[in-house]
């Protein structure tokens, strides 16, 4: 039997890196025209793949000051979402003109929307009727969760900044059912608490005591995560609509404790993917646009199995070549304040 992984000697691990990459592809996978349309797919993949990434993120932070996170997090989040916003309104605007519609209208749109930073739309709520950002909002809630828990953890100690966080998760729930606020600050206040799980896993050492928690006892977290899913509760991060659905809380942070696991134990590897899954997402949003949607006379099923490999073909090559060049990296940033 392979050793019990000595979790957190290191800044990276195989395993965590193998299931950032299964989450980035399982982004990839939703996103798909159709998607939708395979049973119980939508709910399998949002069961676990955007709160793995602030689960994990809560792996690695450290307290810092308000006055070091802040240039430290703008630099890691805000660059790139600067940079892909600007991107995809000249994506936009190039499509508008190509196809004869109002390019000023398009290019204010995207402004708007940018500013804004929200990932959804929902006209029920207040400022829900906003145009959304799409799946870039996901920078923004990581920048507002680190930057408070960071800090917060410097200023305060872990106690107080539990107790911070259980309060802005609650606050963020309640407010969620009545408005939208911009910038991605309720799924941020959300994030708080996975990042919270996190860093108690870390601190803990409890992903080494679930390698060798008893298999049925697994069993049966797994029988309740596929029950989850079954009845379709996922966790919503960007409708920040999670807490009410515990189940579904628990089942997003049994999957990602299992999937580190599983992947340890089987020694997956996906250490390329997993390492660069900020490029990924941003040059899966840019090529969302060339997709070839006009496919009326098949049905949604044939649609997605013929977008599902382009999309994934599309949005590694463009990633390869973003990250060969390093545009998402901010060249104010200090070298030393990395992960």
């Amino acid at each position: 039997m392979k050793q019990p992984p000595s979790f957190f000697t290191s800044v990276r691990l195989d395993a965590v890196d193998s299931v950032k990459a299964i989450a980035i592809i399982a982004i990839i996978v939703g996103h798909t025209p159709h998607a939708h349309d395979i049973p119980f797919l939508h709910s399998v993949v949002n069961s676990f793949h955007v709160p793995a990434f602030f689960i994990i993120a809560g792996f690695f932070i450290h307290d810092l000051p308000f006055r070091q996170a802040l240039p430290k997090y703008a630099s890691r989040y805000l660059w790139p979402y600067a940079v892909t916003c600007l991107l995809l309104l000249i994506c936009d605007v190039s499509i508008t003109i190509i196809k004869g519609g109002d390019f000023a209208h398009t290019a204010l749109e995207s402004v708007v929307k940018s500013l804004w930073g929200s990932g959804f739309c929902a006209d029920e709520l207040l400022f829900g009727y906003i145009p959304h950002v799409g799946a870039i909002w996901f920078l923004l809630a990581l920048f507002w969760a680190e930057l408070f828990f960071s800090s917060s953890l410097s200023r305060f100690g872990l106690l107080p900044t539990a107790l911070l966080s259980v309060t802005l998760y609650c606050a963020g729930l309640m407010a969620a059912q009545a408005i939208f606020l911009p910038w991605s600050l309720l799924p941020a206040a959300s994030a708080t608490l996975l990042m919270l799980v996190g860093l108690l896993i870390r601190r803990y050492d409890l992903l080494a005591k679930a390698y060798y928690l008893n298999r049925w006892l697994w069993v049966a977290i797994a029988a309740i995560c596929v029950a989850n899913i079954v009845f379709n509760q996922p966790v919503s991060m960007v409708l920040n609509r999670m807490g009410f659905n515990i189940i579904g809380l628990f089942c997003c942070i049994a999957e990602t404790v299992g999937l580190i696991c599983l992947c340890h134990r089987l020694d997956i590897r996906f250490k390329w993917l997993g390492q660069n899954t900020l490029y990924i997402l941003c040059a899966h949003l840019l090529t969302l646009h060339v997709l070839p949607l006009h496919l009326e006379s098949y049905s949604p099923h044939a649609i997605f199995l013929i977008c599902l490999p382009i999309n994934l073909a599309l949005s590694l090559s463009v990633a390869w070549l973003m990250k060969r060049f390093n545009i998402l990296r901010c060249p104010f940033a200090n070298t030393q304040s990395g992960k």
